[in-house]
């Protein structure tokens, strides 16, 4: 039974998400709770958002930063209050509105690391492409880039 109610959740989750970029925070997480993955191409993950990262010692290696602390510096927004119910909505709203505040700059990085992406890919194999005509992705990608033969997404790409 519960096998069962855990497939209908994944397809319909997974149904919602087709076509569309997913925006938030720690996504990674979210995904892996519900057992869905999203291209690489298509999740705007604020904690990995390197603007939005901090320098973890003197290694130079780049660490997520809380989406509170995010917000305060960034939004002069306070969230996850202490002593009070923590809000997913409220969450949402916010790595929403740090996505809205440097969406062109994203946009334009994601474009660059998806045009070099499949450079690569086209050298390494010249028929594959994430990227076919007018946008559409035609390449199948999960959430930490890497490839995967299991499927072809075609996704509209809105950037």
């Amino acid at each position: 039974f519960f096998f069962s109610r855990d497939t209908k959740c994944r397809s319909k989750v997974s149904q919602v998400l087709q076509g569309k970029i997913l925006i938030g925070h720690h996504l990674k997480n979210d995904l892996k709770a519900v057992g869905v993955g999203h291209p690489w191409f298509m999740t705007r993950d604020t904690a990995k958002w390197e603007p939005f990262m901090k320098l973890r010692f003197d290694d130079g290696v780049l660490w997520p930063r809380k989406l509170k602390e995010l917000c305060q510096e960034n939004l002069k927004r306070e969230i996850q209050i202490m002593g009070e119910a923590h809000s997913p909505i409220e969450d949402a709203v916010a790595a929403l509105d740090l996505y809205k505040l440097v969406r062109n700059k994203w946009e334009k990085a994601m474009s660059y690391k998806i045009n070099k992406t499949q450079e690569i890919m086209q050298q390494q194999m010249p028929s594959n492409n994430i990227l076919g005509e007018q946008g559409k992705a035609t390449g199948s990608f999960n959430c930490d880039g890497k490839g995967s033969d299991h499927s072809v997404l075609k996704q509209q790409l809105s950037i």
